[in-house]
């Protein structure tokens, strides 16, 4: 079966709109998943880990805004594999036939994520 591209999705955040949620337990738990936040916390600098995961969910949300299935944003993980690629899962349902390729990037000031969706 061919795999079909539904969307494509992109999100620029400024990386010093995180700095004060760190401490926002309310927030980080309506965001970011516990194992999001258990690698993002453990980091040097965690406002740009956290800040480039929601980049990369708004980029989710936006590839699939086609679809009319909600996505909260605590529903998408992106988490990074054993070859140090990020990957995302979906924690909901009517979603199990999308595949999602992401591409996440940070600088000092600036965090970006890039997706794709594709219906398999």
């Amino acid at each position: 079966m061919a795999e079909e591209i539904i969307g494509i999705g992109v999100d620029l955040e400024v990386i010093s709109r995180f700095e004060n949620k760190i401490n926002n337990k309310h927030f980080l738990d309506l965001v970011f998943t516990k194992k999001e936040l258990d690698y993002c916390l453990k980091k040097k600098v965690p406002n740009q880990h956290l800040a480039v995961r929601f980049a990369g969910k708004e980029a989710v949300i936006k590839a699939c805004s086609h679809t009319k299935n909600k996505l909260p944003l605590n529903s998408i993980e992106i988490l990074t594999g054993p070859n140090g690629a990020p990957f995302v899962t979906i924690h909901k349902e009517n979603f199990s036939d999308y595949k999602f390729e992401i591409s996440l990037s940070h600088s000092q000031d600036l965090a970006i994520g890039f997706v794709i969706a594709r219906k398999i």
